[in-house]
């Protein structure tokens, strides 16, 4: 990686610290010896240190009761299931015989070949 330029998301990749023990010591080898490079490396490793140090006070701080009651999922067991009230009602029967009826006749038909004529002009 002597002459090699390393690609921004590598750059990027050894200021947050995230390459592998090899490629960041050849990274690191590779900005000792270009001197800009390193100058705007070293500039992301102290934007990413401002930006974590940012809000860390209020991060640290408990959450709030009325929040943390907010967040705690309802137990599945307290729902009634969306299905119930459709279930109960006799629309599932109705539909049920309506198709059990239309697909069996036509069936029987078209296996019989014996379609049922139309009614002659009057």
């Amino acid at each position: 990686m002597d002459t090699e330029h390393p690609d921004d998301l590598t750059l990027q990749a050894f200021a947050d610290g995230e390459l592998p023990p090899g490629q960041a010591a050849a990274v690191a080898d590779w900005l000792q010896q270009h001197p800009t490079e390193a100058a705007r490396v070293m500039g992301w490793q102290a934007q990413r240190a401002q930006l974590q140090a940012l809000g860390r006070e209020w991060l640290d701080e408990p959450l709030p009761e009325r929040l943390r009651a907010a967040v705690q999922p309802v137990a599945l067991a307290d729902r009634p299931p969306r299905w119930r009230g459709f279930a109960a009602s006799p629309w599932p029967l109705a539909l049920a015989a309506r198709l059990t009826l239309a697909v069996g006749a036509g069936s029987g038909w078209w296996a019989r070949g014996q379609w049922p004529s139309p009614p002659p002009p009057s």
